[in-house]
């Protein structure tokens, strides 16, 4: 871009030598009229007022450098600025495009698996449950909801959740089928992880004192013989045992299932519990029951991706394995089984002490 000076003095020099040519002219011709016309005393102001504007001009291309200094320096000083400030925002913009990337990475990855939304876990994010219960309600009539899971406390039980227990009532009344997978307290795997999350527990008061047995009882035998003070209605009473089927797995836990017609709910199961974590639960008030379930991420799968019907698959081929099956709730009367199982380790514990 040229320079204020520089455009006035390449460009004006022709203007100022004709307007001083002709002020003058004027002025030299004016002394032929008389004095007092009024066409003389237009030329002479005329005149005088051109070789003024000429010497203004003038001035001006010369002054101008001086301009121009000031005028350059404040625009290098802005050019320098937004340089800086360009390289800083190029520099942003790379960290930024990075992480953008990084985030696109995972995102196609997320769709790729089926994966709609993961929820950080199912005992801190309130989102879990919201979403759930959301899902649970909008199950079509007629439809079939499996759950696979240790107790399912917050169903049933003593320690149920009062939200989920009328989410599963309203599903009932829109004929839906449950089919429920639970951990058979009578097993080996029951015990050892009982051992492993109240091991002083299990060691001095006996493993049928365990909150892990005590739990799994309680909701065994709610869904046995529903308490009518919960449920409202003989209706109810009658759904539960026609449309909730519970068997009893005596398998090692590895993941919670709740699977909806939609979607699938997906926790994994884990032995987790050192120090370390024991020592973080402590400060977050959690006893040291509460240390194993509810908190890994919580993954919502939608049921049409391969992940989802391979989880559908476990819980199936869980189901219908033999000893399964003879672990019916309602078939086999299993109930009666536990409750055989608890005396018998009541008489074990009685003769030990």
């Amino acid at each position: 871009m040229t320079s204020i000076g520089k455009y006035i003095r390449e460009h004006t020099w022709i203007a100022i030598l004709a307007l001083i040519s002709i002020g003058f002219a004027l002025l030299w011709c004016s002394t032929y009229l008389d004095k007092f016309h009024v066409v003389y005393i237009l030329m002479i102001n005329l005149g005088a007022a051109l070789i003024v504007s000429a010497i203004a001009m003038w001035i001006l291309s010369h002054t101008g450098r001086e301009v121009e200094k000031i005028v350059d320096k404040e625009v290098r000083a802005i050019h320098d600025g937004i340089k800086t400030m360009g390289d800083g925002l190029t520099s942003k913009s790379d960290a930024l495009r990075d992480e953008l990337i990084n985030k696109l990475d995972i995102l196609a990855e997320a769709k790729k698996c089926g994966v709609v939304h993961i929820f950080e876990s199912r005992r801190k994010d309130p989102n879990y449950k919201k979403e759930l219960i959301k899902q649970l309600r909008g199950t079509e009539k007629q439809k079939e909801v499996l759950i696979m899971s240790i107790s399912l406390r917050d169903f049933f039980g003593l320690r149920h959740d009062k939200d989920y227990l009328s989410a599963i009532f309203e599903m009932l009344r829109k004929e839906i089928k449950l089919k429920i997978l639970l951990l058979d307290p009578t097993s080996k795997a029951a015990k050892d992880r009982a051992i492993v999350e109240e091991k002083e527990r299990v060691e001095s008061e006996g493993y049928i004192n365990s909150a892990l047995f005590t739990e799994i009882k309680s909701v065994a035998e709610w869904l046995d013989s529903p308490s009518s003070d919960w449920v409202v209605s003989k209706d109810l009473r009658d759904r539960i045992s026609k449309q909730i089927e519970v068997r009893f797995f005596p398998y090692d836990p590895t993941t919670q299932l709740i699977i909806t017609d939609k979607f699938t709910f997906i926790e994994q199961y884990h032995r987790g519990g050192d120090k370390e974590i024991r020592e973080a639960l402590d400060k977050e008030g959690i006893p040291s029951i509460d240390c194993f379930g509810g908190f890994v991420p919580v993954l919502m799968v939608e049921n049409s991706a391969f992940f989802a019907k391979l989880m559908k698959s476990h819980f199936m081929n869980i189901w219908n394995a033999k000893e399964v099956k003879k672990r019916d709730l309602r078939g086999k009367n299993y109930y009666q089984e536990i409750l055989r199982f608890e005396e018998d380790e009541k008489r074990r514990l009685a003769n030990f002490r």
